[in-house]
């Protein structure tokens, strides 16, 4: 791990492959330039993250290929990369359901919040119109925040450049998170644009538990996954 200038510590040694050039490795801040730079032109990244190996898209065609790949349901949104600066940007839901979750990004454990969204701001309104149909289900979305990994330099870049980070777990839908590269299938590894590997992910488990989710209105997991029963004291605390 090194430093990055921000207090971040960024990964060393990731693997990373594209069309151009194979297995190179580098660390995490200039995979992530890597990535960014090709969502951006409207192509297709698996990343490693804590919680598993993930698809990650900007624009509507690669959310598209993201449903065609893991068989994904078409009424099942795809979830939304958030920083905790943009969760308080993009959540609507009463101060005290905010803060009760908040207890959970600020301890640093990976989440994800399903919330109705504030639209009105330049966060929102930065998210193309055309991806919506594949982030919003019954007037809600999904936040994850807390990934690990790669994520906080994603983030950074994507911010800076004004890009989005949708995305899924990189596996076929029901059968469970990829955590290593060598769990992703092997059609999904060939339809990327760009592959980031960095071994196993930090949360592999033998369950293939996912992360867990939490409704921000009841505050209750909708989806009991990693570190379910910590994300749970501290809802309930």
């Amino acid at each position: 791990m090194v430093p990055d200038g921000t207090g971040h510590q960024s990964i060393t040694a990731v693997r990373v492959t594209t069309s151009e050039h194979n297995r190179e490795s580098m660390d995490s801040r200039e995979a992530a330039t890597r990535v960014v730079d090709i969502i951006s032109s409207g192509g297709l990244a698996l990343v490693p993250f804590d919680v598993a190996y993930a698809f990650l898209a900007g624009s509507r065609e690669p959310l598209e290929k993201i449903y065609e790949l893991k068989l994904r349901p078409a009424d099942k949104a795809c979830p939304i990369l958030v920083s905790r600066e943009q969760f308080h940007q993009l959540v609507n839901a009463k101060p005290e359901q905010i803060a009760r979750v908040d207890k959970v990004i600020e301890a640093g454990l990976p989440v994800g919040i399903l919330t109705k969204a504030q639209w009105e701001n330049d966060l929102a309104r930065s998210i193309p119109k055309d991806c919506l149909e594949f982030l919003v289900s019954d007037n809600r979305v999904g936040l994850f925040t807390n990934m690990g990994g790669m994520s906080e330099d994603l983030l950074s870049i994507a911010t800076e450049r004004g890009v989005r980070l949708f995305g899924s777990s990189a596996n076929l839908s029901g059968m469970g998170n990829s955590f290593s590269p060598e769990d992703v299938p092997v059609q999904i590894v060939e339809a990327m644009d760009i592959v980031c590997e960095t071994g196993a992910c930090k949360y592999s488990n033998p369950d293939r538990l996912p992360s867990s989710i939490v409704d921000i209105t009841t505050g209750q997991l909708v989806r009991r996954g990693i570190l379910h029963e910590e994300i749970e004291r501290l809802l309930g605390g």
